[in-house]
């Protein structure tokens, strides 16, 4: 698309410098498979002198900023851990040492196994890591799926070797479930804003065609920012916490997703997205525990070259 206008002053006064701003917004049709991303140039000329080249101005667009879940399933896909209330302090890392096995079987030479718990752990989800035990048979592997109905059915893969040469009784047994103990980079999404308060939904690729849905709808779920709000690693100079920084780099945040992968409207006061941070003011001299906050309590600009 290409597209022209005229700024007119009634009264032009030559010893007076006059500037003009020309505000832009750049939507991408998301609908339109075909529509690739914008780019931006301004060609200016003044109509009251002439040159001999055009003016062209290229204003850099950015598409999408990224984060990450902290979980990704076997197929390599984002995954993320559902909680029934909003808590962005827990992170983005799990761990549930006991869940007791009530039946299911580990088949020779099946790298699947379908198991049922005893109980129903709500933050089991595809993509947690799953080490499978009873007796002294101990196998490693991640989680395919929840049953939507009765969430304590489960498909796991064995990604360990060898494979048991007989078929294993995991009646009694015992299921442990964690994430990765370094997981802040795992589990990318991607959004349309740099800020976590913000946002709207997440989708699956940099060009913000595919929607990331949720595998199960209704649930709050964390997420890190790879936006540095403390890029100069602005440290306690004093008191019982010197040399510790002082303010979270990267914050994480705590939202609801619905069926269609949106941030769900919270009640009145309630933040739709919750944020966790260490540290509050300069006046500070003791490094605060991490707590949730309603909006990001601190941003430094980023240091000059």
């Amino acid at each position: 698309m290409a597209t022209s206008f005229t700024i007119k002053a009634e009264v032009i006064d030559p010893n007076t410098f006059y500037e003009w701003a020309v505000g832009v917004k750049m939507i991408n049709n998301l609908t339109n498979t075909s529509d690739t991303y914008p780019s931006l140039y301004f060609t200016g000329e003044d109509a009251n002198y002439s040159y001999t080249i055009a003016n062209n101005y290229e204003i850099p667009i950015i598409n999408y900023y990224e984060y990450f879940t902290g979980l990704v399933k076997v197929d390599g896909s984002t995954s993320a851990i559902p909680y029934d209330t909003q808590d962005a302090t827990k992170k983005l890392r799990y761990y549930s040492g006991i869940n007791p096995i009530a039946s299911g079987a580990i088949d020779v030479n099946n790298p699947i196994v379908n198991l049922i718990l005893t109980n129903i752990n709500n933050q089991v989800t595809p993509g947690l890591n799953a080490t499978i035990s009873n007796g002294s048979t101990t196998v490693f592997g991640k989680i395919v799926d929840v049953d939507n109905i009765n969430r304590a059915i489960l498909t796991i893969q064995i990604i360990s070797t060898p494979l048991p040469s007989s078929q294993v009784d995991l009646a009694g047994g015992n299921l442990l479930l964690q994430t990765l103990d370094f997981n802040e980079a795992t589990g990318p999404l991607y959004t349309s804003t740099i800020e976590g308060t913000e946002i709207k939904r997440f989708y699956t690729d940099t060009l913000l065609t595919q929607p990331w849905i949720p595998d199960l709808a209704g649930k709050f779920y964390n997420f890190i920012t790879t936006k540095d709000y403390n890029p100069n690693n602005t440290v306690f100079t004093s008191g019982t916490s010197i040399g510790q920084l002082k303010y979270t780099k990267y914050p994480y945040y705590c939202a609801r997703f619905n069926n269609k992968g949106e941030v769900i409207e919270q009640i009145p006061y309630t933040p739709n997205s919750q944020t966790a941070w260490v540290g509050q003011t300069n006046a500070n001299n003791t490094a605060l525990p991490i707590d949730n906050y309603n909006y990001n309590i601190y941003y430094e600009e980023e240091p000059f070259p």
